[in-house]
C-alpha cells in the first residue's frame, strides 16, 4: 500500500509515499512503513510521533497493529505527512471434532480440525509428528489413547 501526501515549497512539491510490511502473527510487533520524500528541500526529517521526534532513517520498525500518521520536514522546515494503518492477522484457532472408530482394533476413526486466524496456510501433525501436512484431517485411526493434535501457520 502507498500513500502520497503534498504540501507546495517554493522549489517543488514535497511528496511522500508511505510503504509497509505486514505484520506477520497475532500479537506481533514485526511490522515496518518505509518513507519515501523527494520535492522540497532536501535533506529531510522523519517523524512518526506528531513531530515530537525527529529522525533522518526513513524506516520506522518493530511496529505493531495500529494507524500511523508518518510527517516528512524538509530543510527549509516545510512538512508533509500521511496515514497508514498496519494490521495483524486474528488470534489462531481450531477445533478438533474427533470421529471414534468403531471397534478397538479398527483404524477406521479420524480427526477432523477447523482452524481460523493466524496466517494460513495452515499446517498440522498428530502425536508429535515428525510429518506436518496441509490437510485438516487425520484418517484410519485406532481407537487408543488420546492423540496429541499440533498446528502452524507459514
Amino acid at each position: 500500500m502507498s500513500l502520497i501526501a503534498d504540501a507546495a515549497t517554493q522549489d517543488s512539491m514535497l511528496t511522500l509515499t508511505l510503504s509497509q510490511r505486514s505484520i506477520s502473527c497475532f500479537g506481533g510487533t514485526d511490522g515496518s512503513i518505509s518513507a519515501q520524500a523527494s520535492g522540497g528541500t532536501a535533506p529531510y526529517l522523519f517523524s512518526k510521533d506528531d513531530g515530537k521526534s525527529w529522525q533522518a532513517d526513513r524506516y520506522f520498525e518493530h511496529l505493531g497493529p495500529g494507524r500511523y500518521t508518518i510527517i516528512v520536514k524538509d530543510n527549509e522546515g516545510v512538512k508533509a505527512n500521511a496515514n497508514i494503518t498496519l494490521t495483524a492477522p486474528a488470534a489462531l484457532k481450531a477445533v478438533a471434532q474427533p470421529f471414534a472408530a468403531s471397534c478397538y482394533d479398527l483404524g477406521n476413526g479420524s480427526i477432523s480440525i477447523a482452524t481460523s486466524g493466524g496466517t494460513p496456510p495452515y499446517q498440522y501433525f498428530l502425536d508429535n509428528g515428525p510429518n506436518w501436512q496441509y490437510d485438516a484431517r487425520f484418517n484410519e485411526l485406532q481407537r487408543r489413547q488420546p492423540h496429541g493434535l499440533h498446528q502452524g501457520s507459514a
